[in-house]
């Protein structure tokens, strides 16, 4: 079961996210769902 979160960023970081979730054919949410959990497992 996924939450809805809700989240302000920077117009840059979302340019950035978005750049690069369509270089790996990936929704944004996909790509910052993917980000935290590379962040969780390298703890």
């Amino acid at each position: 079961m996924m939450k809805r979160t809700q989240i302000s960023l920077p117009q840059q970081m979302i340019d950035k996210l978005d750049k690069t979730a369509d270089e790996k054919g990936i929704s944004r949410a996909e790509l910052i769902r993917y980000i935290i959990n590379s962040y969780y497992d390298r703890k």
